[in-house]
């Protein structure tokens, strides 16, 4: 299945557990990760800035630990913060971003119950009450995603309700309201953060399908849709990026005009589908011998083929022609009006240039072709070229099988 089938399904058929097939999961993962980690630093120093300003109340709550108070903020929490932001900002696997992010709130809370616990202050009680802050700030902030949120809003509420139960001055009827408004709190930030994170994930599935589609729109407007080659606004992109950085130490780049022999007379015989089967077997045997990924292979139009060979010189692009045209004439494929094979053959010409200002790709195409001229001019069923298009510098090859032409 195709990635965007992958996409339309999944759209279609929902993803409850917040988790989408594996291949589309790694893909939302390599596709978001570092803008997550990026967010996730920048809120982890706003969210260090306001926990230290917060020292100020410390002097109110429970200013009789208010050095401890200091040294737990500045001293302790602070420095695990700014581990967690150096963590984040080095872009690492999910669990660990996301872990690593649950700690922050976690370490938070605890920092607050524990100067609430250890202090004997009047106001101490009320050291609780920025938890739900602290418990809001990971999911709104970071978008942190909803299993490691739900674990981090369960811990904080199972540290919360322990220490308010431990505090004497709280009634009981304010301990029980109190953990029950902490209780309606998590519950509501971690539907929240179930909501955030399917929102997100919805908004990436529309906006991956538009892109993947757009994608496969702009591949058929570059594909000949009868041999399934490159067509020629393909070639002439192709060949505008090899020329478009030239410099003197530039790779050759080869180019091939194949050509059916005869074609005209085959479709007069045989008739046009059937001189589409014969055009898409020449396609596929004339591409076998390139190098995919690598090569660039055109349906110029009608029966004529052209092959780019960036890396090749003049003779390396002479012997991949000679492998083309003798594979399709071992294709045997019946042509009666093809003398003396009586078989399908075809003709290349092949010209080779250095990418640069003095050679334009359209100028190594026309070199190319007039050597296909002089291949079909000569007798057919052959490989022929030109002299090299650069400057005082002729074609030289030991090749026996290659007919060349100046």
């Amino acid at each position: 299945m195709s990635l965007n089938d992958q996409v339309q399904t999944t759209l279609r058929q929902g993803f409850r557990e917040l988790r989408f097939p594996r291949a589309l999961e790694e893909r939302y993962e390599a596709d978001t990760r570092q803008a997550i980690c990026r967010s996730h630093a920048v809120s982890g120093w706003v969210a260090l800035a306001i926990y230290d300003v917060f020292l100020v109340t410390d002097l109110t709550h429970v200013p009789d630990v208010f050095g401890l108070a200091a040294f737990t903020r500045l001293a302790v929490v602070s420095p695990i913060i700014m581990m967690m932001i150096f963590i984040v900002s080095r872009n690492p696997s999910v669990f660990v971003r996301e872990m690593a992010t649950c700690v922050l709130p976690i370490v938070i809370v605890a920092s607050l119950l524990f100067l609430m616990l250890v202090s004997e202050a009047p106001l101490r009680q009320y050291q609780h009450t920025g938890v739900i802050l602290v418990m809001l700030f990971p999911v709104i902030a970071y978008n942190l995603r909803f299993r490691y949120a739900a674990f981090g809003l369960l811990v904080c509420f199972l540290m919360n309700a322990g220490a308010v139960m431990n505090v004497e001055e709280i009634p009981p009827e304010i301990k029980q309201s109190t953990i029950m408004l902490i209780l309606g709190g998590g519950i509501f930030t971690a539907i929240a953060s179930y909501r955030i994170e399917h929102q997100n994930r919805l908004a990436y599935l529309y906006s991956l399908r538009d892109r993947l589609q757009n994608d496969e729109l702009d591949a058929l407007s570059k594909t000949d849709p009868l041999t399934g080659l490159l067509n020629r606004r393909a070639m002439d992109e192709a060949l505008a990026l090899l020329w478009e950085n030239p410099s003197q130490d530039a790779a050759d780049v080869a180019v091939l005009v194949l050509d059916i022999d005869r074609f005209k007379a085959f479709n007069d015989r045989y008739g046009h589908l059937e001189g589409d089967v014969c055009i898409k077997d020449v396609a596929r045997r004339a591409l076998a011998q390139t190098r995919p990924g690598i090569d660039i292979a055109v349906r110029f139009g009608g029966e004529e083929l052209v092959f780019v060979l960036p890396g090749l010189d003049l003779v390396a692009g002479c012997v991949v022609a000679e492998r083309m045209r003798a594979a399709i004439e071992a294709g045997a494929m019946p042509h009666e009006c093809n003398e003396p094979t009586r078989c399908v053959t075809v003709s290349i010409g092949v010209a080779a240039a250095t990418p640069s200002d003095f050679v334009q790709p359209n100028e190594l195409i026309l070199a190319a072709d007039a050597a296909l001229y002089v291949a079909k001019r000569t007798g057919r069923n052959r490989v022929c070229s030109p002299l090299s298009l650069q400057p005082d510098e002729t074609v030289q090859t030991d090749e026996p099988s290659l007919a060349v032409a100046s």
